[in-house]
């Protein structure tokens, strides 16, 4: 295990061992020198005591959650998050935070209250040994992901580890232990009591997983995963309770999507859970809508508005390769009208066919064009402005009409228009 000069000092300010746990040491075990993880810190001294030690040295202690005891302790460059060793009591119903937190002095009353075996091996700092009390390093050797006590119990207590199991899972390439899964599965319900914020998160993460640690089928493996413990109720609704055609090919598009685009990807086809609809640019169009309220505040996810508006337009945009039939004036007007997206958009509907399609082709080739030409993609980039179009006799109301008119034609025409070019096309309308 690698410790820093940094950590080595920390360490020599107390008698008793500070201990590393959790994703460093787990990982360190699993893939040898492993530098790529945050490292926590914990120890038998109470955030007062710690801050009392600490006091008159050149080392930073700032509080982060004193109820639960933790700290930001900073040594140089390095910073660490420090958590006193503590028994946790949970109310029933699977709700991520605590209710009481009893700080303790024992080591395995610390790894108990933690939620998969694996994560909860210690590294001691004084005299550089590992200390195991729930044999998860038998674990990490195997592969294995197993609850550090009765798997009821651990799920029981917080409901969003039903999330991090999924996301562990997918993340590190690890089987589940059977009963683990089996529990999962039962108490998936627990999940309604957690916010759609800490889903979200862990969501995220599994969106990641596959560059978290190099395992290529992390994203599959995880959504997947999700589906088999019949928690997608929980986090997307939409999706139905399980086995949701609109699902699987959204997993599927996901896990074959560039990490930019895979929310969409996920969501893409959303309204077919509703709804079976034939009508590409309807679907589109209708899954879309429904991913403002999968994603919103009131309902949803609670992602911010850019990352929503984002997905809105790229999911929009996801049906018009499909429909046959598009002619060159309409797929230029689709590049310019979705411009600012179109790189994520070519990235998304790439993933949706599995690889390049005539009709894509066909919108890159005009997406290049327009960027090479600098053709303009919205009102602002025209020569002409409001004043322009009043002072030939438009009224007010007209000025938006006008100027739209600009700016498709340049994109059909695939020029951008000088000043007297703009102001003839202008003149044409009065008529």
């Amino acid at each position: 295990m690698r410790i820093t000069e940094n950590l080595k000092k920390l360490q020599s300010y107390f008698s008793d061992p500070l201990y590393i746990v959790g994703g460093y040491v787990r990982n360190t075990i699993c893939f040898g020198d492993y530098t790529g993880t945050d490292i926590d810190i914990c120890g038998a001294y109470t955030p007062e005591e710690i801050e009392k030690i600490l006091a008159g040295t050149d080392i930073k202690v700032v509080p982060v959650n004193p109820r639960i005891g933790t700290l930001k302790i900073t040594v140089g460059e390095e910073s660490y998050e420090y958590t006193c060793f503590r028994e946790d009591s949970y109310a029933e119903g699977g709700e991520h935070t605590p209710v009481s937190v009893s700080f303790v002095k024992d080591i395995k009353l610390d790894a108990l209250r933690r939620d998969f075996t694996v994560n909860a091996v210690y590294f001691d700092i004084k005299n550089e040994k590992l200390v195991d009390p729930t044999d998860g390093i038998v674990d990490i050797d195997a592969k294995i992901l197993r609850t550090v006590a009765k798997p009821e119990k651990v799920f029981d207590e917080d409901g969003l580890r039903i999330m991090r199991l999924a996301r562990f899972a997918a993340e590190l390439g690890f089987s589940i232990e059977e009963r683990t899964l089996e529990v999962a599965k039962q108490l998936c319900k627990n999940l309604k009591n957690i916010s759609g914020e800490r889903i979200r998160m862990e969501l995220d993460r599994i969106l990641a997983s596959n560059e978290k640690y190099g395992n290529k089928e992390g994203v599959r493996i995880g959504l997947t995963l999700l589906s088999d413990l019949d928690a997608w109720q929980y986090i997307i609704p939409e999706f139905g309770v399980n086995k949701n055609n609109a699902l699987f090919r959204g997993i599927d598009a996901a896990a074959s999507a560039h990490p930019s685009v895979r929310l969409a990807a996920l969501i893409h086809c959303i309204s077919e859970s509703v709804k079976d609809f034939e009508d590409h640019e309807k679907t589109a169009k209708d899954s879309a809508e429904l991913s403002r309220v999968v994603l919103g505040h009131e309902l949803g996810l609670k992602y911010k508005e850019m990352v929503r508006s984002e997905v809105y337009h790229l999911v929009l945009a996801s049906g018009f390769h499909r429909c046959k039939g598009k002619s060159v004036e309409e797929i230029k007007l689709f590049v310019q009208e979705n411009f600012v997206y179109m790189d994520k958009i070519l990235l998304l509907i790439k993933a949706l066919e599995g690889g390049e399609t005539p009709n894509i082709q066909a919108i890159e080739r005009e997406y290049q064009f327009m960027k090479e030409n600098n053709v303009p993609y919205k009102i602002s980039d025209l020569v002409l402005r409001g004043a322009d179009v009043i002072a030939l006799g438009f009224p007010p109301i007209k000025i938006g009409e006008v100027l739209q008119t600009i700016l498709k034609r340049s994109a059909l025409s695939g020029k951008r228009f000088n000043r007297e070019e703009e102001l003839a096309i202008a003149e044409s309308l009065k008529c």
